[in-house]
């Protein structure tokens, strides 16, 4: 029997999906917001690092954080004890800026530790997504750091934060898709991004207006999914590692430089291509893996025996 991966490739959709129906893959994160901030969460499971109670959690933190700006409060403490997580409270340092991040910094005596920039004028009916998304992107670093008997900061070296500093100031562009690739392409960070792609797929697939097996698409939706939010950041990545063998002899040596200034290592550029496509492959198998499956669980399936009679 072929496997689900090949039927969607094949575009042989309508079969598979009637037989093989894929659950609790990721993070199911399905909320809905007005501007009193009312959400209804369905449920976060415990997949890919994730915790569990994660979209309560996070909904509590966004609406605290909220009411705390309101009141112009920029560096708080949100008692969570009563969430029953892995953390008693998260101080939150809010700095300003034109974009929307977040940085998991510490976690000392039961207390997450957390950056978070936002627009100084921010706007919770615009903006709710991108935040919580963050703040759980974050959260899922502290929770892997809170599992681990050593930190995750000791994997969190100095060729990680090279990359952070420098990718958004590098203007040679096959620099910058360096500096990325070693922020990305951390496992921490790889995983934490996996974990919400439940979410996005379910996105898409709603933009689309694919819920319904009969309307579906894989060509289409795929290519939308690899053109959306950080998905395209890591395909655009994944597209000059593919290409890095036709560059020029100029290049390559400004490649090797680069490259070895983050690891700060004496590699040569087939050494360099190879650890490229070695990442660069690991992360699209997952992804690859993972897509179907989100597919599967989201997307409705008809039930041809009621439609046929013979229930």
């Amino acid at each position: 029997m072929k496997s689900l991966q090949n039927y969607i490739f094949e575009n042989k959709f309508n079969d598979i999906l009637t037989d093989q129906l894929y659950k609790h893959i990721a993070i199911e994160f399905n909320y809905n917001f007005n501007y009193t901030t009312t959400f209804e969460v369905s449920q976060i499971f415990e997949k890919l690092g994730s915790f569990e109670n994660s979209g309560k959690i996070v909904m509590y933190i966004f609406e605290q954080l909220i009411n705390k700006i309101n009141n112009n409060d920029y560096n708080f403490k949100i008692d969570c004890k009563e969430l029953n997580t892995f953390f008693d409270n998260i101080i939150i340092n809010i700095h300003y800026s034109n974009s929307i991040e977040g940085e998991y910094y510490n976690r000392e005596n039961n207390d997450v530790f957390m950056n978070l920039i936002i627009p100084e004028n921010i706007d919770p009916t615009k903006d709710w997504e991108d935040i919580m998304k963050i703040i759980l992107h974050e959260l899922l670093h502290a929770y892997e750091d809170y599992n681990r008997k050593d930190s995750i900061f000791d994997y969190l070296n100095s060729s990680y934060y090279k990359s952070i500093r420098f990718m958004k100031t590098s203007y040679i562009e096959n620099n910058k898709k360096l500096f990325e690739f070693g922020y990305f392409f951390n496992d921490q960070e790889r995983n934490a991004y996996f974990s919400n792609i439940y979410n996005d797929v379910e996105k898409v697939l709603k933009k689309l207006n694919m819920i319904d097996i009969d309307k579906f698409n894989y060509n289409e939706f795929i290519d939308e999914l690899k053109n959306t939010d950080i998905w395209k950041t890591y395909f655009d990545i994944g597209n000059f590692i593919m290409n890095i063998d036709n560059l020029d002899n100029n290049d390559k040596n400004q490649i090797i430089q680069t490259f070895n200034f983050i690891k700060a290592n004496k590699l040569s550029f087939k050494d360099i291509k190879k650890e490229l496509k070695n990442k660069w492959n690991k992360f699209e198998s997952k992804f690859n893996q993972l897509v179907p499956k989100c597919i599967c669980d989201i997307i409705t399936v008809p039930n041809r025996l009621a439609h046929s009679g013979n229930e």
